[in-house]
Parts: C-alpha cells; sequence; structure tokens
C-alpha cells in the first residue's frame, strides 16, 4: 500500500515567508509615508495659494471685504462722466516681451529662471470667424490677426473690462465673449457678463443684463438655437438672437 507523507513548510520556507512580509509591511509603510507627505504638501500648497489670493483681494477691497458688481458698473458710469483731454499716444518700441532677465534668477518667489523668454502673456481662449482667428488674453482683452498670426491689433472695442474667460462663434458668423478669466490663480479678474461681436465688426455689445456680472466665465457654447455660459456661479442658457 502506498502512502503519502505530508509534511509541512521547512524551516528555511518559513523563514522566507517571514522575510517576504516583513518586506511587502516595510514597501506597504513607506508608500502610505510618501502619501503623506505628498497629500501633506498638497495641503500646504493650497494653503499658500488661497493666502496669497486673499491677501491680493484685500489690497483692492479695503477697507471693505468686498466689492459689490453693481458698484463697478456705477464706477465705470462715473469715469465715462469725466472730462476727456485731446492728444494722442505713439507707440515708441515694438520690442517683444522678455519674461527671463539673463543677470537675476529668483528660484522662490516668481518664475524666474522657468526657461520662459518670449511669451505674450496668459492667454485663454482662441476662436475664428470670418477668415479672422481672435485670441483672448487674460487680462488684455480681444485681439485680431488676418494673416495667420503673423501681425495682432487690439480687438476690445465697446468690452467694459479686458479680463476674458471665453470666445465661440454663433451660426451667424458673430463672435460671443463672456468676460472674467476662471483660470486657477489669485490674479483673476471678474467680468461684466456677455457681449457679442457681429459679423464683420468691430465694436462688441452687450447681451443680456446684469445678471452675469462679476462672474468669472469658463464656457461659451452653443447647442440649437440656444446659448449657455458656464461661470463660476452657475450655467445660464438663453435664445439669443441671430
Amino acid at each position: 500500500m502506498l502512502s503519502t507523507l505530508v509534511t509541512g513548510p521547512t524551516l528555511a520556507q518559513r523563514s522566507q515567508s517571514v522575510r517576504d512580509r516583513s518586506a511587502a509591511r516595510e514597501i506597504t509603510s513607506y508608500v502610505e509615508a510618501a502619501q503623506e507627505d505628498e497629500d501633506s504638501e498638497g495641503l500646504e500648497e493650497s494653503r499658500h495659494i488661497m493666502a496669497r489670493a486673499e491677501q491680493f483681494s484685500a489690497a483692492r477691497t479695503a477697507p471693505g471685504t468686498a466689492v459689490s458688481a453693481k458698484a463697478y458698473a456705477a464706477a465705470r458710469a462715473a469715469a465715462a462722466r469725466l472730462p476727456k483731454v485731446g492728444g494722442t499716444w505713439d507707440e515708441v518700441t515694438n520690442q517683444v516681451y522678455q519674461n527671463e532677465s539673463p543677470v537675476y534668477r529668483d528660484p522662490v518667489f516668481s518664475n524666474s529662471g522657468a526657461g520662459w523668454f518670449e511669451v505674450s502673456g496668459r492667454m485663454v481662449t482662441i476662436a475664428s470667424a470670418r477668415g479672422a482667428i481672435f485670441a483672448g488674453a487674460a487680462d488684455g482683452g480681444v485681439w485680431k490677426t488676418t494673416d495667420g498670426g503673423k501681425h495682432w491689433r487690439p480687438w476690445s472695442k465697446g468690452l467694459p473690462r479686458l479680463s476674458i474667460g471665453d470666445m465661440a462663434r454663433a451660426s451667424d458668423g458673430s463672435l460671443w465673449a463672456g468676460l472674467g478669466e476662471a483660470n486657477t490663480a489669485q490674479d483673476n479678474f471678474e467680468g461684466e457678463g456677455v457681449f457679442r461681436l457681429p459679423p464683420g465688426g468691430d465694436t462688441w455689445e452687450r447681451v443680456g443684463g446684469d445678471e452675469l456680472l462679476s462672474s468669472l466665465t469658463y464656457r461659451v457654447f452653443f447647442a440649437r438655437r440656444l446659448v449657455f455660459v458656464a461661470t463660476n456661479r452657475a450655467c445660464s442658457g438663453a435664445t439669443p438672437t441671430i
């Protein structure tokens, strides 16, 4: 009669198993510690960003803590009533903007040393209409080119603020822009609603009332005959006259 002898793991095998479990625990502990460090760094970075944003805002709202949306409109109306002085300005240089100084590096408090040299600033949106290309800047208004980007001209007449959030072209060839840059930065400036540039026109016209004052625009888009605007407050929709 044949019999089968069943034996347990040898001493060497048990020792190897213990070592494997120990190594697994060490790896797990290392990963968990690394994750905790990463979470801590992320939390600290978030706190730093919020502190900068609060400081940036405090300098512009003091002695209060906020500025109402209607206050901006009232200030713009008051500015329009100021007397105008004749004269013109002439551009004295056409040099490109050099973001990096070759003699200065600041590794702590700025982006100096990041390798950004000739830059245009923060551009947040781009759209085309009637053979032209339009670019919207974070706080530089709308720019237009008709030669594929070789030359750009400012195209912001009629806009009360120069902070652009998004642009979109309607089916009739008109261009719609939602004001207020919505990127994550403490220097995002709020907008004053949505504006429309007629086909071939050079002056923007407000669409709607004051319901979108002091909003940041994430996206402007069309669906059927409706236009939608996604802001930091809500997604609003309307039936445009186009």
